[in-house]
Order: structure tokens, then C-alpha cells, then sequence
């Protein structure tokens, strides 16, 4: 299912596949998938990063070059301690299709409830 995220004035952003809850044991395996896309005209697709634990500092990212305004990515992660976690994957778009452009890019977010036994 393809859900519209946001809007910034009259130009929407990003739209991605919902990420659903899952339920994994301590040490099990956690996959992800994740597909977005830009409207038609409205750039591509210039970074895809994972924040695992909450930090916000997404420290896994999936090669991206720029010249795509879709793009489709499974990910996997296992955790230590039990708890309930909210995997997110922070997604950029560039107009120009810019990916070494530090200004102008338009972030979005998807997320997970991840519970952890």
C-alpha cells in the first residue's frame, strides 16, 4: 500500500510503503522493506538511511545515487535487549537529483513498531 506522507506548500514529497509492526525474539532477525518514490517532476531519490535504536543518528545507509525517483530496499537487524523498538528509515529527495547536495533536500520518515522478547 502506497500512503501519502506529506506536503510542503503544494508540492508533495515522498510517498512510501507502510513498514508494518512485527514481533521478533531477543538476538532474532528483524527484515525490513521499504519502497519510495517522488511524484513525476518532483526529483529523485538521494539517500535512505536506518536508525535501529531511537538515536536519530542513522548510522546504516543504502547506496544511492541520485538518479532514481523509486527505489525499492530490504534491511535486517537484530537487537540485544528486549524492549519494544520503532525502526525508521529517514529518506531524502533532491529536485536536481543532487546527492552530494547538503541544502534543498526534502526529508521524510517511515517507521515500524518492532516488540522484542
Amino acid at each position: 500500500m502506497i500512503a501519502d506522507r506529506t506536503k510542503v506548500g503544494r508540492r508533495e514529497l515522498l510517498r512510501y510503503g507502510s513498514l508494518a509492526a512485527a514481533g521478533v525474539a531477543v538476538r532474532g532477525l528483524f527484515g525490513g522493506s521499504l519502497r519510495a518514490q517522488t511524484p513525476p517532476g518532483a526529483g529523485t531519490i538521494v539517500d535512505a538511511a536506518w536508525d535501529f535504536d531511537g538515536s536519530g543518528t542513522y548510522p546504516f545507509a543504502h547506496d544511492v545515487d541520485g538518479t532514481k525517483s523509486e527505489v525499492s530496499f530490504v534491511t535486517t537487524h537484530q537487537w540485544d535487549q528486549p524492549g519494544t523498538y520503532f525502526p525508521t528509515c529517514l529518506i531524502h529527495s533532491h529536485v536536481d537529483g543532487d546527492a552530494k547536495a547538503t541544502s534543498r533536500r526534502l526529508p521524510n520518515l517511515a517507521s515500524a513498531r518492532v516488540v522484542v522478547t
